[in-house]
């Protein structure tokens, strides 16, 4: 059977992704946090028909998906090697392409024949086998976990799966500036930590939204929205990282100087193709609300990519310690001429290194004190910024009529905490002013 003889169309093995537990610092916690709510890292990992690894590149942040770390493992310098005319076994996440082989989309993927739930069609079939044989590698992953316990990490409960009873939910522009409004006044709150919203933030957005529109809005909606915002960031900003892509913020979508780049890139980049002519009128909502939550690779390393950067620090170690031999041995004071006259060239190769050594050092201090300077002027800049900032606020708030000292009070903080309400308010007619915040305050 093709299920038990996976070498049998040219198959070298079975690839996938597994998330480790990791513990980072607060910073990078949003990179590190998946979608089920874990700090992790997503490993990427190939075995053989005989459940050895065959390759391994760990480092990804948890938040990244399986499908860009395979694109990066493809691209370093110590790349995984696909032989000519063969491929490795992937999910329903990952494309299907040269070197890959993906079951059928749409189709039953796990069946159990025992019990009279035989294939029905050939890409039934197709499924069944291909997922007897890439079971290889979720043996690997458990064999790997089941030894050293830590790498599975602490065992959640689980949320009940409501997709059969989850009804499709519409969303305007309107909507969806509000709920911006709302998620930005609940993060200067704190209900957002480590690239994760509390559950106080998606309810609270769910009750604005749902008074504001008359509508029953739930948090699973809202949840459900940022994912999708974030993974409309994560696509778009790859895209605008490549060259001859830009944003045009008049048309609120991407511009493409050659068409041809563009035919590769989607190619290449299958999830990219939906949007060419994608109109995203809150991308810069988008990027305030999901961009520090980005997943970057700086950490990812493979053994040998490893192995080389050790190399490197070992060779650099040893010559250190050579050029400090040369020094020592030429200032001995019980040193002959004899021995001086043979480290003539050592000597003078020492005295151009010291040299050297000496404009770097200085070149570096340099440097340090430039950062410096420039970190000093810019915290004044900002302190500048700030000030005129809360006096903006303040002359602003003064204009507001009809309202009694706890009301300004709370006006002041609002209008501080969301500039982009400042500017609202700021453009409306005096008579309009307090009523719109006190809906907003009250």
């Amino acid at each position: 059977m093709v299920g038990h003889n996976i070498s049998y169309f040219k198959c070298v093995g079975a690839l996938d992704g597994t998330h480790i537990p990791v513990t980072v610092s607060l910073e990078d916690r949003p990179k590190y946090r998946n979608r089920k709510g874990d700090v992790s890292t997503n490993v990427l990992a190939a075995c053989g028909p005989d459940l050895r690894f065959i390759y391994v590149l760990p480092g990804w942040e948890g938040s990244a998906g399986d499908s860009r770390v395979l694109r990066d493992a493809l691209r370093r310098q110590n790349k995984l090697e696909i032989p000519a005319g063969k491929y490795f076994l992937v999910d329903a996440g990952y494309t299907n392409g040269p070197g890959f082989l993906a079951p059928y989309r749409g189709t039953r993927y796990h069946l159990n024949e025992w019990i009279g739930n035989t294939p029905q069609n050939f890409k039934e079939l197709f499924n069944l086998r291909h997922s007897s044989a890439r079971n290889a590698i979720e043996r690997s992953f458990g064999i790997l976990k089941k030894r050293w316990k830590n790498l599975k990490g602490k065992r959640k409960m689980t949320e009940r799966n409501n997709e059969e009873t989850r009804s499709y939910f519409s969303w305007n522009l309107e909507m969806e500036r509000v709920l911006a409004d709302v998620l930005r006044d609940q993060r200067s709150l704190g209900n957002k930590s480590d690239g994760a919203w509390k559950r106080v933030a998606y309810n609270a957005a769910a009750v604005v939204l749902s008074t504001n529109f008359k509508i029953q809005v739930t948090w699973e909606n809202v949840k459900n929205r940022i994912k999708l915002w974030r993974s409309w960031y994560g696509v778009v900003s790859d895209i605008l990282s490549q060259s001859g892509f830009d944003w045009d913020g008049t048309k609120h979508m991407i511009t493409v100087d050659n068409e041809n780049a563009w035919n590769e890139y989607v190619n290449a980049h299958k999830e990219a193709r939906q949007f060419r002519f994608k109109v995203i009128a809150n991308w810069d909502d988008i990027v305030d609300l999901c961009a520090k939550d980005r997943a970057t690779g700086h950490g990812a390393e493979t053994a040998m990519d490893a192995d080389e950067v050790m190399s490197r620090e070992i060779n650099e170690g040893e010559l250190g310690l050579e050029d400090v031999s040369d020094t020592i041995y030429l200032d001995e004071p019980g040193s002959t001429t004899q021995r001086r006259g043979q480290s003539s060239a050592s000597t003078s190769t020492q005295s151009q290194r010291r040299k050297m050594g000496e404009k770097d050092g200085i070149a570096n201090s340099l440097k340090e004190v430039a950062e410096s300077l420039k970190r000093l002027v810019q915290a004044f800049d900002i302190a500048i910024d700030e000030d005129a900032f809360i006096q903006e606020v303040l002359a602003e708030a003064a204009l507001i009529p009809n309202l009694n000292q706890h009301q300004w009070t709370k006006a002041v903080k609002w209008l501080s905490d969301t500039p982009k309400q400042l500017a609202i308010v700021k453009a409306l007619p005096i008579e309009k002013k307090a009523a719109y915040v006190l809906t907003h305050i009250s």
